[in-house]
């Protein structure tokens, strides 16, 4: 028994999963004038594909090939727009309208025919085609959705005239204009035959790493979330998603759920709630580094200091004199306090 080396893979392989195809491309090349996907027209295209892809007819006994058929009866593949507004929950409406769009694009084409003769004969029944040559282009080339427009030429034709001669400064001036001019036209022809490929939208995004294939309800989801903040806030939202390996949508829809209640419209506004947060846990972790709260100091004047000097030199007066003598203890403690620079009371 093969297998892949992986699991998840192996187990993929033996469900022969079948359905509609959406290429990555469609997201970019089918858009509305905003650049928002038209995820309307895109399902409807795959659907339409899905029909016109060919059923392989195999030998039961030996498995060969026998041939191809179509899916359809007709020549042309019969649907009509209620078909597609029951299988896809939309309205008739939503279905005109998308289809309006793609047949603008000149990928499909609708043809409505009378079926039948008699009083069983049908009216304005809808056939639809196929053109593969600009399905591929929508497909296999980014941004070459319609035909393009020749630029205008950058020659422009000179009229008869004398020519007149000027300074050495003014040829050289004329001559290094024309030559940058060149130069420019040649880098601007460059970037428009090479042009930079866009970053993936978040519809890409998405099926391009491991979220797996995006279903229509997804789909919804992320357009709705894409109205509320942004394209850019939604493929942020995935990159932290891959970081953190978790590879889910309702793990995506936590981020963009706190990011809404936050009021964020940029990623600039999501980098600076992180480096607050980074700030409060480092600080949590350091209590040391919190700011300490100012102590009050008072000031104590110089004469509190020396109340207790001042009273014992009056205590040293006090001690008895020798017999016979007579002390003026006032003008003994006057000269103590002289001496000490107190301040008689």
């Amino acid at each position: 028994m093969f297998t892949t080396g992986n699991a998840t893979v192996d187990a993929m392989g033996h469900m022969h999963l079948e359905g509609n195809v959406i290429p990555h491309t469609w997201y970019q090349n089918l858009t509305f004038e905003n650049g928002k996907p038209d995820l309307n027209s895109i399902i409807i295209l795959a659907e339409i594909i899905y029909w016109h892809r060919p059923t392989y007819v195999k030998d039961e006994v030996t498995g060969q090939l026998l041939g191809i058929k179509k899916k359809f009866k007709a020549d042309l593949l019969q649907r009509n727009y209620e078909s597609f507004a029951n299988q896809f929950n939309l309205s008739k409406k939503q279905v005109k309208e998308a289809f309006d769009r793609i047949e603008e694009i000149g990928v499909v084409k609708r043809e409505f025919r009378t079926v039948g003769t008699g009083p069983n004969t049908l009216y304005n029944v809808m056939f639809i085609s196929l053109d593969v040559g600009l399905l591929e282009g929508i497909t296999f080339e980014v941004g070459r959705v319609l035909p393009q427009k020749s630029p205008p030429s950058n020659l422009q034709s000179g009229e008869g005239g004398d020519v007149e001669v000027g300074t050495n400064t003014e040829i050289t001036t004329k001559i290094t204009t024309a030559i940058n001019n060149n130069d420019d036209n040649k880098a601007t022809a460059y970037a428009k035959d090479n042009p930079k490929p866009k970053p993936p939208n978040a519809f890409q995004f998405y099926e391009q790493n491991g979220f797996g294939g995006i279903t229509s309800h997804v789909a919804n989801k992320i357009s709705n979330w894409i109205d509320d903040l942004t394209d850019e806030l939604v493929v942020h939202a995935m990159k932290l998603s891959v970081e953190n390996n978790v590879l889910r949508w309702n793990y995506v829809e936590t981020i963009l759920k706190d990011w809404s209640n936050k009021k964020f419209t940029t990623i600039a506004d999501v980098e600076a709630d992180r480096l607050r947060f980074e700030a409060q846990k480092q600080q949590r972790k350091n209590p040391s580094n919190r700011a300490q709260p100012q102590r009050r100091v008072e000031v104590v004047p110089d004469w509190f200091s020396k109340r207790n000097e001042a009273s014992s030199a009056t205590q040293a007066l006090q001690v008895a004199e020798p017999s016979g003598q007579a002390t003026d203890f006032e003008a003994e403690r006057q000269k103590v306090l002289a001496k000490m620079n107190v301040k008689p009371e």
